[in-house]
C-alpha cells in the first residue's frame, strides 16, 4: 500500500522542489510514495505567479515549471518508489457532504483528498506547513505531515531592496566625489577686494 501524499501551496513555495524532498524520510515510511497535486493549488500558483508580491511570484513561477516536468505517474529522478499524480476537482455535492466551503482554498484541497480516498485503498495525507489544515485534515480522518524545516527554501533577496542598495552606494559615492567644493582664493576677501586693500 503506498502513500499519497497531498502538497499545499505554500509547501511548493516555501520549501525545496518536489525532487529534492526525501519523501520516504519525510513521510517516516518504506512504502511507494505518490506526491499528488491538487487542482486548487495549481490555480493558486498561477494567482501568484500574476501578482505583485515579487517574491511570491518568483517562486510560483519556479514552481510551476518544475510541475510541469513531473509526468504523472513516473518515478521521479534520484527518488525511488516516489511518483506524482494530479487529482481531480471535488463535486459541490461531496464537499457539502463533509461541510467543506466551496470557496476556501482548503477546503478545496481537502475535497481533493477525499475524491481520491474514494478511489484508492492507499493512505492519504496532507504535508503543510498551514497547522490549521493539518488540524483540520486530522479531523477529517486522513494524515497529516508538518515538513521538516531542514527542507525550507533559503531565503532570498528582495530584488527591489537590492536595487535600493546599488542606489545608495551609487549616492554615497556621488556626495564623496562632490563634497568639496573648490577652494577660494585666500587673497580674496568679501566683496572682491584684496586683503588689506583700502577702498
Amino acid at each position: 500500500m503506498a502513500i499519497r501524499a497531498f502538497v499545499d501551496t505554500s509547501l511548493l513555495m516555501e520549501f525545496k522542489p518536489i525532487r529534492e524532498i526525501d519523501w520516504k524520510d519525510l513521510l517516516q515510511t518504506t512504502d511507494d510514495v505518490v506526491v499528488v497535486i491538487a487542482p486548487i493549488v495549481t490555480k493558486e500558483l498561477d494567482a501568484h505567479k500574476h501578482g505583485k508580491d515579487f517574491g511570491k511570484r518568483d517562486r510560483a513561477r519556479q514552481a510551476i515549471k518544475e510541475i510541469s516536468t513531473l509526468k504523472k505517474g513516473k518515478e521521479i529522478d534520484g527518488r525511488p518508489g516516489v511518483t506524482v499524480d494530479y487529482c481531480g476537482p471535488p463535486s459541490r455535492e461531496l464537499m457539502g457532504k463533509h461541510d467543506l466551503e466551496w470557496d476556501a482554498p482548503d477546503d478545496q484541497l481537502l475535497g481533493s483528498m477525499f475524491v481520491m480516498q474514494g478511489k484508492t485503498q492507499d493512505r492519504i495525507a496532507v504535508v503543510a506547513d498551514d497547522m490549521n489544515l493539518r488540524q483540520r485534515a486530522e479531523q477529517l480522518g486522513f494524515d497529516a505531515i508538518e515538513p521538516s524545516e531542514k527542507y525550507e527554501r533559503a531565503a532570498e533577496a528582495d530584488p527591489r531592496d537590492l536595487t535600493i542598495e546599488r542606489q545608495k552606494e551609487e549616492i554615497r559615492q556621488y556626495e564623496d566625489k562632490h563634497a568639496k567644493g573648490p577652494r577660494m582664493n585666500k587673497s580674496i576677501t568679501q566683496c572682491g577686494s584684496p586683503r588689506g586693500r583700502m577702498t
